[in-house]
Formats: C-alpha cells, sequence, structure tokens
C-alpha cells in the first residue's frame, strides 16, 4: 500500500490501533534516535498520514507502550524512558489536571484518547486501585469491558503478573494468577469467565 503523501519517520517500539477507517499510531524511537509522543492518522480510503494536532497535557514520549481502543477511545498505558504519571488522552472529552507524581525512567501512565476530531485532548485518567510498577514492553488486550494487562519489564526485572482496568468504574487492580510461568513479552492473553489464562500466543 502506497500513500498519497509523506509518512511519519520510520520507528519502532510505537503502537498502532484502528478505529473507524483510520489507523492511529503514537510515540515511538525513530531513526534519529529521537524518542517521540506525536500521534499519527492512516486514513485507508485516502490513503494519506496527517499528524494529528492534539491538546490538553501531552504523555511524555514513550516506545514500548501499549495501546487498545474501547468504545471509540484509545488508552496507553506505560512504556520507556517516562515519567511515572497516570494520564488520560481524550479525544472528545476534557477533563480537569491532575498533579504530576515524581518522575521515573519507566511508565506506569495511563492515557485515554476519545477518537473525535471535536477536541483531540490528552489528559489524565484517575484511575481507582492498585496501579502496576512502572513498566516496558507488556501486552494489553480488551476482554468484556475491561482491558488486561500483562507481563512487561523495568531496569531491574521482568514482570509475569495480570493486571485488569475496569473501563466502567475507571479501576485498576490485580488479578491474581495461579501455576503462571509465561514469557512477559507474549503477544496474546485470552481469559475464560473464570479469570483463567487460557492460551498464550508469542
Amino acid at each position: 500500500m502506497k500513500p498519497n503523501n509523506s509518512p511519519p519517520s520510520p520507528r519502532y517500539g510505537h503502537t498502532a490501533v484502528i478505529y473507524e477507517d483510520s489507523m492511529y499510531i503514537f510515540g515511538g524511537y525513530d531513526k534519529d534516535t529521537f524518542v517521540s509522543n506525536d500521534l499519527y492518522e492512516f486514513n485507508f480510503n485516502t490513503l494519506t498520514w496527517k499528524k494529528v494536532k492534539t491538546k490538553g497535557r501531552y504523555p511524555k514520549d514513550r516506545y514500548h507502550h501499549s495501546a487498545v481502543v474501547y468504545q471509540g477511545s484509545m488508552y496507553i498505558f506505560g512504556g520507556f524512558k517516562c515519567f511515572n504519571e497516570l494520564m488520560e488522552y481524550r479525544f472528545g472529552m476534557s477533563a480537569p489536571l491532575l498533579p504530576l507524581p515524581p518522575p521515573s525512567r519507566f511508565s506506569n501512565n495511563f492515557f485515554f484518547i476519545s477518537i473525535s476530531p471535536a477536541t483531540e485532548t490528552w489528559s489524565l485518567v484517575n484511575a481507582r486501585g492498585t496501579l502496576p510498577r512502572p513498566r516496558w514492553g507488556h501486552k494489553a488486550v480488551v476482554y468484556n469491558d475491561k482491558m488486561y494487562m500483562f507481563g512487561g519489564q523495568d531496569l531491574i526485572k521482568t514482570f509475569d503478573d495480570l493486571y485488569e482496568f475496569c473501563f466502567g468504574r475507571k479501576s485498576l487492580s490485580f488479578v491474581p494468577v495461579v501455576n503462571i510461568h509465561l514469557p512477559p513479552f507474549s503477544l496474546l492473553l485470552l481469559l475464560n469467565r473464570n479469570q483463567h489464562l487460557e492460551e498464550i500466543t508469542e
């Protein structure tokens, strides 16, 4: 597929999600060794790229974070070389700004973006409950109105823990799983109704 205009700079460690007729990529580490916090949209109908002009409190630049789409919104979590903050990024709604927590090289922050061209605003997710430790290289999936995050690492250790974020309650919780010996960079996890890991695909 050849685009009709210039694409973003080559990069890795970014995320890409699909919403309606567009793909959105965020962040990453580019060919000039710069870490970015920019957001680009690729429209499949027009085959064109555009840099999305957003407002609000921008996330810090990052790579190897996670991103999911839920009900017209994009949620990003964690990543490398970020502050330890829990943020929300909304495209279509505004939210009050909250104080920033102390900095960290890794991020356990949440950003939420409501994909609507009306406002395109980043803001902080004021999630209740138990926050995962700052991490990068983890994976996230949406299942039954919840987001599940697994694995990842920081400079000290790799993780094999599982966390659940409830979109409706905006609450985070640790999910205990027995007899789990899985790679921290697994690409997909499927859970049954009893919250047991059924399948991991690398």
